[in-house]
């Protein structure tokens, strides 16, 4: 049973790894690389956006690569997302859904090993848009400007993470302070890892001028930007167990964990393929026939994209009663005034500023996802909020990016595992609607899961007998 899991989860990846590009409906998307990718699990976006901390054993963080060596076993883990969106401008909206893939990850992790390895796919920025406006020249008269652009980055992953544990001994001591039993028990964790990730993907961007008299020729601008490069990402994460009470059991009742996480990633420089197409055309019944070409050119070239930090900082709290309860912030930063290409025309190239996000969550679980009787006592529920500036201005006017979120965590029924169903919520505004910019009302919907063995029947163990 393990094996055929295996393959057909296989074969599902690489079905739908070949419509990976994820869709977007924003005009935000056509500067820069596209919408920057919120990256991160299912729960993660019920958490704000938390991820530098978020260490759950039972499914899969591909954020901080450090984390994978607290996973409980080997996992499997995938998602979508649909977005709705409400665009205003003035006294006119205009309303849009769409929905797509939004990753898929395999964690191999054993049971009871430290070190746990990552393979799978998620987006890193995505670009969708069509915008026209109608205009009067003197000369020409009126005619229709429109943009269309769509595609983006997708990030495949590679990672391997590895926890160090720090125990000392506990000694149990009589009312005569006499001792009479000890255990050993982790006061301490520091975990390390770092993913491997490829990049790749096209821009396509096109803009037309469509005139209203027919004496005059129309043009067709198309440029489609091929990317590809590998980068890196480095993961730190540590834990600090206090106020750790005992029961009669010796075992431990009840206890508090401060954790702290980051993650870095270096400079990328991209590879890079432009083809730039400029060209005179004609419209027929709305169909549009090139007549010639009046400049093309395909060159290579480079992007470079600048470093990134991500920190957090998060609380957690255990009570004799199995309850858990966290609380968790991050904070990341990116300047991406550094953002540059080595092509003449820039067409991806915008008024771009450096980029910032505070992201707060809170977390409560009525009991273990193992020890739980109930359906909803072992579910994990979820609130957040984020407020991002984003690395777009225009007219020296910085976009911001604010969202509230909420989430939860359903075990699936009938498993005997730990494997869990997730549901993430945002409803979000960014850019207001007011001089040049547009405002985004929108709300996304994320839908996961994570797929993990029943303890009984682990996955990937060596049989000592055939």
């Amino acid at each position: 049973m393990p094996t055929r899991i295996l393959l057909l989860t296989l074969l599902t990846f690489i079905g739908l790894s070949s419509f990976a590009q994820s869709s977007n409906l924003s005009p935000y998307s056509r500067f820069g690389l596209g919408d920057i990718y919120q990256p991160g699990s299912v729960p993660m976006y019920g958490l704000g956006g938390v991820r530098s901390t978020y260490n759950d054993p039972y499914s899969i963080n591909p954020s901080n690569p450090a984390t994978l060596g607290s996973l409980y076993n080997t996992t499997f883990q995938g998602g979508i997302r649909y977005q709705s969106l409400e665009l205003s401008e003035g006294d006119q909206t205009q309303s849009a859904g769409d929905g797509n893939l939004d990753q898929f990850f395999i964690a191999l992790k054993q049971s009871g090993k430290k070190t746990g390895f990552l393979f799978g796919f998620t987006p890193f920025s995505t670009s969708g848009y069509t915008l026209t406006t109608e205009q009067t020249d003197t000369i020409v008269g009126d005619y229709t400007s429109s943009y269309e652009g769509v595609g983006g980055l997708n990030k495949a992953v590679l990672g391997v993470g590895r926890e160090f544990d720090i125990k000392k001994t506990h000694y149990f001591v009589n009312g005569e302070g006499v001792v009479y039993d000890s255990v050993r028990v982790t006061t301490q964790s520091f975990s390390a890892g770092v993913n491997m990730n490829y990049f790749f993907g096209a821009i396509e961007q096109t803009g037309r001028i469509d005139l209203d008299d027919p004496t005059f020729i129309d043009t067709r601008r198309t440029s489609v930007t091929r990317l590809n490069d590998v980068g890196f990402d480095i993961g730190l994460h540590y834990e600090f167990n206090f106020n750790v009470k005992y029961g009669k059991e010796k075992g431990i009742t009840s206890r508090n964990s401060l954790q702290i996480g980051g993650v870095y990633t270096p400079d990328l420089n991209l590879s890079a393929n432009q083809e730039y197409t400029y060209e005179n055309t004609i419209t027929s019944s709305g169909v549009v026939f090139p007549l010639d070409t009046a400049l093309y050119y395909d060159e290579n070239g480079s992007f470079s994209i600048p470093q990134d930090i991500r920190v957090g900082l998060a609380f957690h709290r255990y009570n004799k009663e199995g309850r858990h309860f966290m609380v968790a912030a991050d904070y990341t930063t990116r300047d991406w005034t550094q953002f540059s290409s080595t092509f003449e025309q820039d067409l991806l190239q915008g008024e771009l500023l450096g980029s910032s996000e505070l992201s707060v969550g809170f977390e409560y679980t009525p009991q273990p996802a193992d020890e739980g009787e109930t359906f909803w006592s072992r579910a994990n529920y979820r609130v957040g909020m984020r407020s991002a500036e984003t690395y777009l201005a225009f007219d020296g006017e910085q976009v911001l990016d604010q969202a509230v979120t909420m989430g939860a965590s359903f075990p699936i029924l009938s498993s005997k595992s730990t494997s869990k169903i997730h549901l993430g919520m945002e409803f979000g505004r960014r850019g207001i609607n007011e001089g040049v910019l547009i405002q985004e009302d929108y709300m996304n919907i994320h839908i996961g899961f994570s797929l993990s063995p029943f303890y009984r029947n682990q996955w990937f163990v060596e049989r000592k007998y055939q």
